[in-house]
Protein backbone atom coordinates (compact mmCIF):
# COMPACT_ATOMS: atom_id res chain seq x y z
CA UNK A 1 0.00 0.00 0.00
CA UNK A 2 1.57 3.48 -0.79
CA UNK A 3 1.70 6.00 1.44
CA UNK A 4 0.40 9.42 1.47
CA UNK A 5 2.16 12.13 0.81
CA UNK A 6 0.79 13.91 3.62
CA UNK A 7 2.08 11.25 5.89
CA UNK A 8 5.59 11.28 4.80
CA UNK A 9 5.86 14.97 5.10
CA UNK A 10 4.72 15.13 8.75
CA UNK A 11 6.94 11.54 9.57
CA UNK A 12 9.48 13.72 7.86
CA UNK A 13 8.86 17.55 9.72
CA UNK A 14 8.60 15.48 13.08
CA UNK A 15 11.86 13.83 12.28
CA UNK A 16 13.56 16.85 11.71
CA UNK A 17 11.56 18.27 14.43
CA UNK A 18 13.45 15.68 16.95
CA UNK A 19 16.61 16.21 15.63
CA UNK A 20 16.51 19.57 15.95
CA UNK A 21 15.36 19.73 19.27
CA UNK A 22 17.99 16.55 20.24
CA UNK A 23 21.01 19.03 19.20
CA UNK A 24 19.41 22.30 20.92
CA UNK A 25 19.11 20.48 23.87
CA UNK A 26 22.20 18.73 24.25
CA UNK A 27 23.66 21.48 23.40
CA UNK A 28 22.15 23.53 25.87
CA UNK A 29 23.11 21.60 28.57
CA UNK A 30 26.62 21.10 27.91
CA UNK A 31 26.76 25.10 27.43
CA UNK A 32 24.59 25.75 30.56
CA UNK A 33 26.98 23.28 32.92
CA UNK A 34 30.28 24.93 31.77
CA UNK A 35 28.40 27.87 32.14
CA UNK A 36 27.41 26.86 35.98
CA UNK A 37 31.44 25.66 36.75
CA UNK A 38 33.09 28.34 35.41
CA UNK A 39 30.79 30.56 37.67
CA UNK A 40 31.06 28.58 40.56
CA UNK A 41 34.64 28.64 40.19
CA UNK A 42 34.70 32.57 40.08
CA UNK A 43 32.41 32.41 43.72
CA UNK A 44 34.74 29.86 45.02
CA UNK A 45 37.69 32.17 44.44
CA UNK A 46 35.67 35.62 45.43
CA UNK A 47 34.78 33.75 48.52
CA UNK A 48 37.87 32.65 49.39
CA UNK A 49 39.86 35.82 48.83
CA UNK A 50 37.49 37.13 51.69
CA UNK A 51 38.18 34.69 53.88
CA UNK A 52 41.55 34.84 53.29
CA UNK A 53 41.23 38.49 53.98
CA UNK A 54 39.38 37.69 57.78
CA UNK A 55 42.02 35.21 58.56
CA UNK A 56 44.99 37.72 57.96
CA UNK A 57 45.08 38.64 61.39
CA UNK A 58 44.21 35.48 62.92
CA UNK A 59 45.98 32.92 64.46
CA UNK A 60 45.44 29.60 62.59
CA UNK A 61 44.04 27.16 64.68
CA UNK A 62 41.07 25.82 64.79
CA UNK A 63 39.10 27.72 67.83
CA UNK A 64 40.18 31.32 66.16
CA UNK A 65 38.86 30.08 62.58
CA UNK A 66 35.55 28.50 63.88
CA UNK A 67 34.62 31.96 65.06
CA UNK A 68 35.44 34.17 62.34
CA UNK A 69 33.50 31.61 59.90
CA UNK A 70 30.16 31.40 60.85
CA UNK A 71 27.87 31.26 57.60
CA UNK A 72 30.65 31.21 54.95
CA UNK A 73 30.10 28.14 54.03
CA UNK A 74 27.50 29.02 51.38
CA UNK A 75 28.00 31.06 48.29
CA UNK A 76 25.79 32.68 45.55
CA UNK A 77 26.79 30.95 41.94
CA UNK A 78 24.70 31.44 38.57
CA UNK A 79 22.16 33.58 40.30
CA UNK A 80 21.77 30.55 43.00
CA UNK A 81 22.74 29.20 46.19
CA UNK A 82 24.80 26.38 46.97
CA UNK A 83 26.56 24.96 49.96
CA UNK A 84 30.40 24.91 49.61
CA UNK A 85 32.81 23.17 51.92
CA UNK A 86 35.67 24.35 52.71
CA UNK A 87 39.46 23.41 53.80
CA UNK A 88 42.01 25.73 55.93
CA UNK A 89 45.64 24.21 56.08
CA UNK A 90 48.58 26.02 57.11
CA UNK A 91 52.10 26.64 55.26
CA UNK A 92 53.17 23.00 56.49
CA UNK A 93 49.71 21.56 54.69
CA UNK A 94 47.95 20.52 58.23
CA UNK A 95 44.40 20.57 58.30
CA UNK A 96 43.35 23.54 61.17
CA UNK A 97 39.63 23.86 59.84
CA UNK A 98 37.33 21.62 57.74
CA UNK A 99 33.44 22.36 57.45
CA UNK A 100 32.68 18.56 56.71
CA UNK A 101 34.29 15.55 58.72
CA UNK A 102 32.20 12.51 56.52
CA UNK A 103 35.00 13.10 53.75
CA UNK A 104 36.90 10.09 52.39
CA UNK A 105 40.51 10.70 52.91
CA UNK A 106 41.45 10.35 49.53
CA UNK A 107 39.90 13.29 48.74
CA UNK A 108 40.94 15.57 51.44
CA UNK A 109 44.09 14.70 50.26
CA UNK A 110 44.10 15.37 46.60
CA UNK A 111 42.67 18.62 47.91
CA UNK A 112 45.19 19.45 50.27
CA UNK A 113 48.58 18.52 47.82
CA UNK A 114 49.60 21.65 46.24
CA UNK A 115 49.41 21.65 42.57
CA UNK A 116 47.08 18.73 42.28
CA UNK A 117 43.81 18.95 40.52
CA UNK A 118 40.23 18.55 41.84
CA UNK A 119 39.23 15.12 42.68
CA UNK A 120 36.41 14.39 40.22
CA UNK A 121 33.14 15.37 40.72
CA UNK A 122 34.14 18.36 42.34
CA UNK A 123 35.08 21.79 41.76
CA UNK A 124 37.93 23.54 43.87
CA UNK A 125 39.73 26.56 44.42
CA UNK A 126 43.08 27.73 46.57
CA UNK A 127 43.62 30.83 47.58
CA UNK A 128 46.93 31.78 50.28
CA UNK A 129 46.32 33.62 53.39
CA UNK A 130 49.06 35.59 54.15
CA UNK A 131 50.20 37.75 57.44
CA UNK A 132 51.07 41.46 58.21
CA UNK A 133 54.28 40.53 56.15
CA UNK A 134 53.16 39.52 52.87
CA UNK A 135 54.17 36.31 53.94
CA UNK A 136 51.78 32.62 53.17
CA UNK A 137 50.80 31.18 56.47
CA UNK A 138 48.44 29.15 55.04
CA UNK A 139 45.35 28.17 51.82
CA UNK A 140 41.74 28.39 52.14
CA UNK A 141 40.37 25.53 50.20
CA UNK A 142 37.09 26.15 49.13
CA UNK A 143 35.33 23.15 47.08
CA UNK A 144 31.88 22.12 46.22
CA UNK A 145 30.45 18.64 44.16
CA UNK A 146 29.50 19.01 40.64
CA UNK A 147 26.39 17.12 41.44
CA UNK A 148 25.18 20.42 43.39
CA UNK A 149 26.16 21.97 40.82
CA UNK A 150 24.27 20.65 38.20
CA UNK A 151 20.76 20.69 40.40
CA UNK A 152 21.12 24.53 38.89
CA UNK A 153 20.43 22.94 35.64
CA UNK A 154 17.21 21.30 36.83
CA UNK A 155 14.53 24.40 36.92
CA UNK A 156 15.95 24.96 33.67
CA UNK A 157 15.73 21.97 32.01
CA UNK A 158 12.33 21.81 33.05
CA UNK A 159 11.63 24.89 31.35
CA UNK A 160 13.40 23.82 28.45
CA UNK A 161 11.37 20.77 28.48
CA UNK A 162 7.96 22.74 28.97
CA UNK A 163 9.22 24.98 26.05
CA UNK A 164 10.12 21.76 23.52
CA UNK A 165 6.36 20.41 24.59
CA UNK A 166 4.71 23.82 23.96
CA UNK A 167 7.27 24.38 20.37
CA UNK A 168 6.49 20.79 19.43
CA UNK A 169 2.35 21.78 19.53
CA UNK A 170 2.88 24.92 17.97
CA UNK A 171 4.94 23.10 15.24
CA UNK A 172 2.24 20.73 15.09
CA UNK A 173 -0.68 22.91 14.20
CA UNK A 174 2.02 24.36 11.52
CA UNK A 175 3.01 21.62 9.67
CA UNK A 176 -0.61 20.04 9.38
CA UNK A 177 -1.94 23.87 8.00
CA UNK A 178 1.14 23.38 5.53
CA UNK A 179 0.44 19.50 4.90
CA UNK A 180 -3.02 20.13 3.94
CA UNK A 181 -2.12 23.62 1.75
CA UNK A 182 0.12 21.11 -0.38
CA UNK A 183 -1.87 17.83 -0.31
CA UNK A 184 -5.22 19.21 -1.08
CA UNK A 185 -3.86 20.75 -4.22
CA UNK A 186 -2.11 17.60 -4.98
CA UNK A 187 -5.14 15.99 -4.59
CA UNK A 188 -7.13 17.86 -6.49
CA UNK A 189 -4.86 17.62 -9.48
CA UNK A 190 -4.99 13.62 -8.57
CA UNK A 191 -8.59 13.54 -9.33
CA UNK A 192 -8.43 15.73 -12.16
CA UNK A 193 -6.29 13.34 -13.80
CA UNK A 194 -8.42 9.94 -12.76
CA UNK A 195 -11.27 11.68 -14.61
CA UNK A 196 -10.05 12.21 -17.54
CA UNK A 197 -8.37 9.08 -17.65
CA UNK A 198 -11.85 7.26 -17.13
CA UNK A 199 -14.13 9.64 -19.01
CA UNK A 200 -11.71 11.55 -21.42
CA UNK A 201 -13.51 15.03 -19.79
CA UNK A 202 -11.05 17.20 -18.68
CA UNK A 203 -12.09 19.88 -15.80
CA UNK A 204 -10.38 22.98 -16.92
CA UNK A 205 -10.53 24.60 -13.36
CA UNK A 206 -7.18 25.96 -12.88
CA UNK A 207 -5.56 24.97 -9.84
CA UNK A 208 -4.01 28.56 -8.32
CA UNK A 209 -0.86 27.84 -6.07
CA UNK A 210 1.42 30.10 -7.70
CA UNK A 211 4.10 27.49 -7.68
CA UNK A 212 5.56 24.14 -9.26
CA UNK A 213 1.56 22.20 -8.84
CA UNK A 214 0.25 25.36 -10.56
CA UNK A 215 2.41 24.53 -13.23
CA UNK A 216 2.27 21.22 -13.32
CA UNK A 217 -1.75 21.69 -13.56
CA UNK A 218 -1.02 23.72 -16.51
CA UNK A 219 0.77 21.42 -18.47
CA UNK A 220 -1.38 18.83 -17.99
CA UNK A 221 -3.99 20.87 -19.55
CA UNK A 222 -1.85 22.02 -22.41
CA UNK A 223 -0.98 18.13 -22.81
CA UNK A 224 -4.45 17.13 -22.66
CA UNK A 225 -5.55 19.71 -25.03
CA UNK A 226 -2.72 17.93 -27.26
CA UNK A 227 -3.61 15.38 -26.88
CA UNK A 228 -7.42 15.65 -27.95
CA UNK A 229 -6.32 17.86 -30.62
CA UNK A 230 -3.92 14.84 -31.44
CA UNK A 231 -7.13 12.74 -31.56
CA UNK A 232 -9.27 14.39 -33.44
CA UNK A 233 -6.64 14.93 -35.96
CA UNK A 234 -6.14 11.08 -36.20
CA UNK A 235 -10.04 10.51 -36.24
CA UNK A 236 -10.26 12.72 -39.39
CA UNK A 237 -7.30 11.14 -40.89
CA UNK A 238 -8.69 7.72 -40.96
CA UNK A 239 -11.75 9.05 -42.49
CA UNK A 240 -10.06 11.57 -45.15
CA UNK A 241 -8.03 8.01 -45.57
CA UNK A 242 -10.94 5.90 -46.12
CA UNK A 243 -12.70 8.37 -48.10
CA UNK A 244 -9.69 8.89 -50.45
CA UNK A 245 -8.78 4.91 -50.85
CA UNK A 246 -12.46 4.26 -51.18
CA UNK A 247 -13.24 5.98 -54.61
CA UNK A 248 -10.36 4.51 -56.53
CA UNK A 249 -10.99 1.00 -55.04
CA UNK A 250 -15.17 1.02 -55.73
CA UNK A 251 -13.84 2.45 -59.34
CA UNK A 252 -11.43 -0.56 -59.89
CA UNK A 253 -14.00 -2.52 -58.20
CA UNK A 254 -16.94 -1.38 -60.71
CA UNK A 255 -14.72 -1.96 -64.15
CA UNK A 256 -13.19 -5.17 -62.61
CA UNK A 257 -16.95 -6.92 -62.30
CA UNK A 258 -18.04 -5.37 -65.33
CA UNK A 259 -15.48 -6.90 -67.20
CA UNK A 260 -16.15 -10.23 -65.26
CA UNK A 261 -19.26 -10.39 -66.13
CA UNK A 262 -19.12 -9.47 -69.74
CA UNK A 263 -21.14 -6.26 -69.56
CA UNK A 264 -18.40 -4.49 -71.04
CA UNK A 265 -16.65 -5.85 -74.56
CA UNK A 266 -14.21 -4.43 -77.33
CA UNK A 267 -12.97 -0.95 -76.90
CA UNK A 268 -15.32 -0.36 -73.96
CA UNK A 269 -13.02 -2.72 -71.98
CA UNK A 270 -10.16 -1.70 -73.31
CA UNK A 271 -11.25 1.55 -71.67
CA UNK A 272 -12.37 0.13 -68.52
CA UNK A 273 -8.74 -1.40 -68.34
CA UNK A 274 -6.79 1.51 -68.81
CA UNK A 275 -9.38 3.33 -66.17
CA UNK A 276 -8.48 0.21 -63.77
CA UNK A 277 -4.64 0.96 -64.32
CA UNK A 278 -4.88 5.00 -63.23
CA UNK A 279 -7.03 4.18 -60.37
CA UNK A 280 -3.98 1.66 -59.28
CA UNK A 281 -1.49 4.29 -59.64
CA UNK A 282 -3.74 6.84 -58.27
CA UNK A 283 -4.18 4.71 -55.56
CA UNK A 284 -0.64 3.67 -54.82
CA UNK A 285 0.31 7.01 -54.99
CA UNK A 286 -1.85 7.66 -52.17
CA UNK A 287 -0.25 4.85 -50.27
CA UNK A 288 3.46 6.23 -51.08
CA UNK A 289 2.50 9.62 -50.12
CA UNK A 290 1.22 8.65 -46.91
CA UNK A 291 3.92 6.08 -45.51
CA UNK A 292 6.61 8.92 -47.00
CA UNK A 293 4.88 11.18 -44.84
CA UNK A 294 4.10 8.98 -41.75
CA UNK A 295 8.04 8.41 -42.15
CA UNK A 296 8.72 12.34 -41.73
CA UNK A 297 6.23 13.00 -39.04
CA UNK A 298 7.83 10.54 -36.97
CA UNK A 299 11.79 11.62 -37.83
CA UNK A 300 12.07 8.02 -39.25
CA UNK A 301 13.09 9.53 -42.64
CA UNK A 302 16.52 10.59 -41.68
CA UNK A 303 17.83 13.82 -42.94
CA UNK A 304 21.33 13.91 -44.86
CA UNK A 305 22.35 17.61 -44.54
CA UNK A 306 25.06 18.98 -46.47
CA UNK A 307 26.19 22.67 -47.73
CA UNK A 308 23.77 23.32 -50.81
CA UNK A 309 23.59 26.41 -53.53
CA UNK A 310 20.08 27.58 -53.40
CA UNK A 311 19.78 29.13 -56.61
CA UNK A 312 21.55 25.54 -58.05
CA UNK A 313 18.56 23.49 -56.26
CA UNK A 314 15.58 25.80 -57.23
CA UNK A 315 16.66 25.48 -61.05
CA UNK A 316 17.37 21.94 -60.95
CA UNK A 317 13.51 21.89 -59.73
CA UNK A 318 12.32 24.59 -62.60
CA UNK A 319 14.23 21.86 -64.84
CA UNK A 320 12.47 18.93 -63.81
CA UNK A 321 9.14 20.48 -64.03
CA UNK A 322 10.12 22.52 -67.56
CA UNK A 323 7.76 20.80 -69.68
CA UNK A 324 4.58 20.81 -67.87
CA UNK A 325 5.36 24.58 -67.66
CA UNK A 326 5.47 24.96 -71.12
CA UNK A 327 2.58 22.52 -71.90
CA UNK A 328 0.71 25.26 -69.41
CA UNK A 329 2.24 28.35 -71.19
CA UNK A 330 3.43 29.29 -67.45
CA UNK A 331 6.86 30.99 -67.24
CA UNK A 332 9.02 30.40 -64.29
CA UNK A 333 11.04 33.60 -62.89
CA UNK A 334 14.31 33.04 -61.07
CA UNK A 335 15.23 35.78 -58.75
CA UNK A 336 17.71 34.13 -55.87
CA UNK A 337 21.17 35.37 -55.12
CA UNK A 338 23.83 32.52 -56.71
CA UNK A 339 25.86 32.74 -53.28
CA UNK A 340 23.34 31.73 -51.17
CA UNK A 341 23.98 28.40 -49.51
CA UNK A 342 21.70 26.61 -47.28
CA UNK A 343 22.57 23.36 -44.93
CA UNK A 344 20.03 20.95 -46.56
CA UNK A 345 18.60 17.46 -47.90
CA UNK A 346 19.00 18.33 -51.55
CA UNK A 347 16.81 15.37 -51.52
CA UNK A 348 13.88 15.80 -49.94
CA UNK A 349 13.73 19.65 -50.19
CA UNK A 350 14.19 18.89 -54.14
CA UNK A 351 10.71 17.54 -53.73
CA UNK A 352 9.07 20.18 -51.47
CA UNK A 353 10.01 22.42 -54.24
CA UNK A 354 8.67 20.42 -56.85
CA UNK A 355 5.36 20.01 -55.08
CA UNK A 356 4.63 23.90 -54.72
CA UNK A 357 5.72 24.20 -58.36
CA UNK A 358 3.78 21.89 -59.53
CA UNK A 359 0.98 23.27 -57.19
CA UNK A 360 1.59 26.86 -58.81
CA UNK A 361 1.27 25.61 -62.38
CA UNK A 362 -2.05 24.04 -61.34
CA UNK A 363 -3.32 27.18 -60.60
CA UNK A 364 -1.26 29.87 -62.48
CA UNK A 365 -2.42 32.02 -65.43
CA UNK A 366 0.61 33.02 -67.19
CA UNK A 367 3.93 33.18 -64.43
CA UNK A 368 5.83 32.11 -61.41
CA UNK A 369 7.95 33.93 -59.74
CA UNK A 370 10.94 32.44 -57.20
CA UNK A 371 13.09 35.15 -54.85
CA UNK A 372 14.93 35.40 -51.90
CA UNK A 373 14.85 37.62 -49.23
CA UNK A 374 18.91 36.77 -47.21
CA UNK A 375 17.86 38.04 -43.26
CA UNK A 376 19.98 36.86 -40.37
CA UNK A 377 21.03 33.73 -40.21
CA UNK A 378 17.99 32.75 -42.72
CA UNK A 379 16.27 33.05 -45.84
CA UNK A 380 13.37 34.07 -46.73
CA UNK A 381 12.36 32.42 -50.14
CA UNK A 382 8.87 33.60 -51.81
CA UNK A 383 7.19 31.94 -54.30
CA UNK A 384 4.49 33.77 -56.24
CA UNK A 385 1.78 32.76 -59.16
CA UNK A 386 -0.56 35.20 -60.74
CA UNK A 387 -3.18 33.20 -60.26
CA UNK A 388 -6.84 34.14 -58.55
CA UNK A 389 -5.10 32.92 -54.92
CA UNK A 390 -6.71 31.45 -52.22
CA UNK A 391 -10.24 31.32 -51.58
CA UNK A 392 -11.26 33.34 -48.02
CA UNK A 393 -9.88 31.36 -44.98
CA UNK A 394 -8.43 28.47 -46.88
CA UNK A 395 -4.79 29.74 -46.61
CA UNK A 396 -5.49 28.06 -42.70
CA UNK A 397 -6.30 24.25 -44.22
CA UNK A 398 -3.89 24.01 -47.13
CA UNK A 399 -1.50 22.21 -44.92
CA UNK A 400 -4.02 19.60 -43.77
CA UNK A 401 -3.79 16.28 -44.66
CA UNK A 402 -6.18 15.58 -47.87
CA UNK A 403 -7.36 18.82 -48.09
CA UNK A 404 -7.76 20.03 -51.65
CA UNK A 405 -8.51 23.19 -53.59
CA UNK A 406 -10.36 23.26 -57.16
CA UNK A 407 -7.60 22.10 -58.79
CA UNK A 408 -6.05 19.41 -56.08
CA UNK A 409 -4.87 15.89 -56.89
CA UNK A 410 -4.39 13.86 -53.53
CA UNK A 411 -4.30 16.32 -51.11
CA UNK A 412 -1.33 15.17 -49.48
CA UNK A 413 1.46 17.36 -51.52
CA UNK A 414 1.51 20.47 -49.32
CA UNK A 415 1.58 18.72 -45.97
CA UNK A 416 4.55 16.65 -47.09
CA UNK A 417 5.78 20.14 -48.23
CA UNK A 418 5.29 21.42 -44.50
CA UNK A 419 7.09 17.86 -43.13
CA UNK A 420 10.50 18.71 -44.94
CA UNK A 421 10.67 22.19 -44.69
CA UNK A 422 9.81 21.86 -40.70
CA UNK A 423 12.29 19.05 -40.65
CA UNK A 424 15.03 21.50 -41.54
CA UNK A 425 14.06 23.64 -38.32
CA UNK A 426 12.24 25.78 -41.20
CA UNK A 427 8.43 27.49 -41.66
CA UNK A 428 6.37 27.57 -44.47
CA UNK A 429 3.12 30.35 -44.37
CA UNK A 430 0.85 30.91 -47.23
CA UNK A 431 -1.41 33.60 -47.97
CA UNK A 432 -2.58 36.07 -50.80
CA UNK A 433 -0.80 38.72 -52.75
CA UNK A 434 -1.13 42.32 -52.50
CA UNK A 435 -2.50 42.58 -56.25
CA UNK A 436 -3.30 38.55 -57.50
CA UNK A 437 -2.33 35.22 -57.16
CA UNK A 438 -1.13 33.24 -54.02
CA UNK A 439 1.97 33.01 -51.88
CA UNK A 440 4.34 30.29 -50.72
CA UNK A 441 7.02 32.16 -48.39
CA UNK A 442 9.83 29.56 -47.13
CA UNK A 443 11.88 30.52 -44.12
CA UNK A 444 14.96 28.31 -43.93
CA UNK A 445 18.24 28.48 -41.84
CA UNK A 446 21.42 29.24 -43.69
CA UNK A 447 23.73 27.78 -40.67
Amino acid sequence: MLKKIGVKLLLSYFVLLIIAFSVSSNTYNFLSRRYAINETKKQLSSEGLVIAKLLTNVPLNSNSIRGKLAGKTVIKAAERFIEADLIIINDEREIIYRSIENLDKKTVLKLVRVGSTAPIGYVAERIGITDRNGSVKGHVILFAKLNNIYGLNRLMRGTELISIITAGLVALLISLFFEKSLVSPITALTKKIDKYSDTKQLDSNPILTGDEIQHLDERFIAMTKSIQQYDESHQRFLQNTSHELKTPLMSIQGYAEAIKDGVIKGKEMDEGLEIIIEQSQRLKGIVEELIYLTRLENAEEKLILMPTNLKELVFNVCQSIKLLAEEKNIAINIEINSQIEIPCDSDKLHRAMLNLLSNGIRYANSNISIRSVVESNQVRLLIQDDGSGFKMNEEYKLFDRFYKGERGSTGLGLSIVKAIVEAHAGKIIAYNAAATGAVFELLLPTK
